[in-house]
């Protein structure tokens, strides 16, 4: 009796070692499935993030584009204003162009010499009598730079020497 006992032990063992063999067999397939899940996730990702990347140099190029467009159109409305207050004046218009963008890139905002410098001329409130407005608007600056100009002051700006 003993040895049937014995017997119906080992076939419970047997059918408990089968049941973990099969439990650490299923357990290996799930975990094979995850790591494979997670390698279409990771791939995934990766695309998404080239994709997001290569977006991003698009916007960054359409950017730019439009910008130099809004620039160009800016600058080319400033340069035909400073041309027409020039010949009003009777001076050379290319000139005074030429003197905005040395002295400010054509910026009627620009500041320069720690903040003394203002505007497309760049003009010195520390040496003339003329308000930091108008030195920034673009027709009073250009008017008061074209009559220092015809007055012979051409000298006054540093990039006086560079333009001729």
């Amino acid at each position: 009796m003993t040895y049937k006992i014995r017997k119906i032990k080992t076939k419970k063992e047997e059918l408990k070692i089968k049941a973990l063999k099969l439990s650490i067999l299923a357990l290996a397939l799930v975990i094979a499935i995850l790591i494979f899940t997670l390698g279409i996730v990771a791939n995934f990702v990766t695309e998404l993030e080239i994709q997001y990347k290569a977006q991003q140099r698009v916007i960054q190029q359409e950017k730019e584009l439009y910008e130099e467009i809004i620039n160009t159109i800016f600058e080319s409305s400033i340069e035909a204003r400073i041309k027409e207050i020039a010949q009003r004046e009777g001076v050379d218009g290319e000139l005074l162009v030429k003197l905005a963008k040395c002295e400010s890139g054509l910026n009627p905002k620009a500041v320069g010499d720690n903040g003394h410098s203002f505007g497309l001329y760049q003009i010195n409130l520390k040496y003339h009598n003329i308000s930091p407005i108008c030195a920034m608007d673009v027709e009073c600056s250009t008017l008061w730079t074209a009559r220092m100009i015809k007055a012979g002051k051409l000298h006054l700006w540093t990039c006086a020497k560079k333009i001729k």
